[in-house]
């Protein structure tokens, strides 16, 4: 779900490209809009929550590429992905408000019992 944030810096770029813009106006300002979203979502990980999972980002370090990950705050290792890596950005990822799981072994409402 879009933070306030992301949507007054969608908010902002769309209508300055719309204002500005050329080609198909629409089609460009809400890439610009949403890619300015997208921008603001990510967070420095000294900001994150200490009581929710959230979505981290490593850089790529001793050799080992970059990670993206979900995450807990730990008491004693703060946000720990591995021995090598730490977190150096967040952001909140929550499910869609009207996501429905899809029928599978997953979900046996939908097929009975297994």
């Amino acid at each position: 779900m879009p933070t306030d944030e992301q949507i007054e810096a969608a908010c902002a770029a769309y209508d300055n490209f719309a204002m500005n813009g050329d080609g198909d106006p629409h089609r460009h300002a809400m890439r610009a809009a949403l890619e300015a979203a997208e921008r603001v979502a990510w967070r420095a990980i000294a900001e994150a929550p200490d009581d929710r999972q959230v979505a981290v980002w490593c850089p790529a370090r001793e050799g080992l590429d970059e990670l993206m990950s979900f995450c807990r705050h730990h008491p004693d290792a703060g946000f720990c992905v591995d021995e090598l890596r730490e977190p150096t950005l967040y952001r909140i990822v929550e499910p869609p408000r009207d996501a429905t799981p899809p029928a599978g072994p997953s979900n046996p409402s939908k097929h009975g019992k297994l």
